[in-house]
């Protein structure tokens, strides 16, 4: 028995270095593995933190945009005011009153029969004016007249009177100048006779005899 227990240690000494081995090539690779595996991280995250890098720088930085403040103001509320009522009111018109007037008839125009006798109607026939020449003076003969004519608010107060006049006759028998010598009431008729005696034309003056001629013209309401 005894020969054989030197082999058994050498057995057991020989398992024991291979086991060793195993373990310690085991560990050695385990190490290896470990080590590689950290280097190759460490160069991925070197590659991938460079790529970024580059990235960055070759992008450019848009510019921000400026945040804009709205500012909003708030609009007043406009009231609406009621609308004012307008009244029309139409007064009544009373008709006017008709105005009676005195009654009148035909109007002549005359001068005496010692001179030129001329029978005018009046467009309104209800007052008469006659016309006188004054004796003493020399006359020319009226070739062309109109009646005279009678102031309405005279009509209408039932006023009557007489003016006189101072004519002064031109070659062709018109009436140049006028005086008025008297007039009854005064500031009624003047106008009136002036007018006329502008409008009428006499025969011109005979030589040798004054252009002053007189003429009287009398207004009178028809009865």
């Amino acid at each position: 028995m005894s020969p054989l227990l030197p082999t058994r240690k050498v057995n057991h000494h020989l398992m024991g270095a291979m086991l060793a081995l195993v373990v310690n090539t085991c560990l050695i690779m385990v190490m290896n593995s470990l080590i590689w595996g950290e280097q190759v991280k460490s160069e991925n995250h070197d590659i991938r933190l460079s790529f970024r890098q580059f990235r960055s720088m070759d992008e450019p930085k848009q510019p921000e945009e400026p945040t804009e403040l709205a500012h909003t103001t708030e609009q007043p509320a406009i009231s609406k005011l009621p609308m004012p009522e307008i009244n029309l009111s139409v007064s009544k018109i009373s008709p006017v009153q008709a105005i009676s007037l005195p009654a009148m008839t035909a109007t002549e125009f005359s001068i005496e029969p010692s001179l030129t006798k001329l029978d005018l109607t009046l467009a309104n026939s209800n007052s008469s004016v006659k016309a006188n020449m004054a004796s003493g003076l020399v006359s020319a003969i009226p070739v062309f007249q109109l009646p005279p004519q009678y102031p309405p608010r005279a009509k209408q107060l039932g006023i009557e009177g007489e003016v006189i006049l101072h004519l002064f006759i031109k070659e062709d028998g018109k009436v140049s100048k006028i005086k008025v010598i008297s007039e009854n009431p005064i500031g009624v008729f003047a106008q009136s006779a002036k007018r006329a005696a502008y409008r009428w034309r006499f025969q011109p003056p005979a030589a040798g005899q004054s252009p002053w001629q007189q003429l009287k013209i009398s207004y009178e309401l028809k009865k």
